[in-house]
């Protein structure tokens, strides 16, 4: 297991795949000085998430919880400016898998999806905010360059994933997730360009955003991860992960752990103990930069 110490920034840890990577980490220490940070609207809900896993002797030692809210740049501000000056060392990561709350609506066929006004474009806004407070932090510090960032979307966006998408799920994704990937789309454009990074579906010559990219972003300290649809179900530590923008075949689904132990031991790069209680096989234990797509 690595011995460097690391400090992660989470935003969107109540629940879902940010939730799930901050109990493997938990779990699997990278360092004893390491720490992890959240901010989240209702810190109540993640003390009582984490006390149910039996991780409550980590709040306030480890893990340190902010209450605030990622569409008002004050709070993040706020948070960052916190987490980087608790425990010890700066933020090293920051990870975000933040997204809109939706609700069902079999009466709007061709688009059932419903998200409330204020969240509508959600990941976006958010992203947006993050970056400008990142930079602000960056300036603040007198540091080089940003934290690493680590971020979740979605597969299925643009014409070649969608294109390598089972015929089944072609439908399904049009259907069911043309609001949220709109959402997603232009969250991946806006970090595209902010980092320079090279893609042919989201870096375009002649994009609005295009020529935007700061000194302090840097595209090797960027990793987006594009899971499949996603199902419930434990983890299980098999699963596929496509090459740096690139599609997988045959993408059918995934679950949030999977996700979870994909970002921990492939981007973070911190080795995740088996069922068995040993130390997981360190040829799976890569530090990935990029953009993949992850399946089962």
């Amino acid at each position: 297991m690595t011995s460097s110490t690391m400090k992660v920034a989470f935003f969107g840890a109540s629940a879902g795949c940010s939730l799930e990577t901050l109990t493997l980490l938990l779990r699997n220490m990278p360092s004893p000085s390491s720490t992890f940070h959240a901010m989240v609207r209702s810190p109540a809900k993640l003390q009582g998430v984490l006390r149910e896993r039996g991780l409550a002797h980590h709040i306030g030692s480890t893990v340190y919880i902010y209450e605030g809210d990622a569409l008002v740049q004050s709070d993040i501000e706020k948070f960052l400016t916190q987490a980087d000056t608790t425990g010890e060392g700066a933020i090293s990561h920051i990870v975000s898998t933040m997204g809109p709350v939706g609700s069902i609506n079999w009466l709007k066929i061709w688009d059932p999806v419903v998200i409330s006004k204020e969240q509508h474009f959600m990941c976006y806004k958010t992203m947006k905010i993050i970056l400008a407070s990142m930079e602000k932090l960056v300036a603040s510090t007198g540091a080089a360059v940003a934290p690493e960032l680590v971020v979740v979307t979605s597969n299925g966006m643009t014409k070649s994933s969608f294109a390598a998408l089972p015929l089944l799920w072609r439908f399904t994704y049009h259907w069911l997730l043309k609001t949220p990937h709109e959402d997603k789309y232009a969250m991946e454009v806006l970090l595209h360009t902010t980092y320079s990074a090279p893609s042919t579906d989201f870096n375009l010559p002649g994009s609005p955003h295009a020529g935007k990219s700061s000194k302090v972003f840097h595209s090797d300290r960027l990793a987006i991860l594009r899971p499949s649809f996603f199902v419930d179900g434990a983890m299980t530590c098999k699963y596929r992960v496509s090459g740096d923008q690139e599609n997988l075949k045959g993408a059918w689904t995934i679950n949030r752990g999977d996700v979870a132990h994909c970002l921990t031991t492939k981007i973070l790069g911190v080795p995740v103990a088996t069922e068995e209680g040993g130390a997981s096989d360190d040829s799976i234990v890569e530090k990935c930069r990029g953009a993949f797509v992850v399946a089962h």
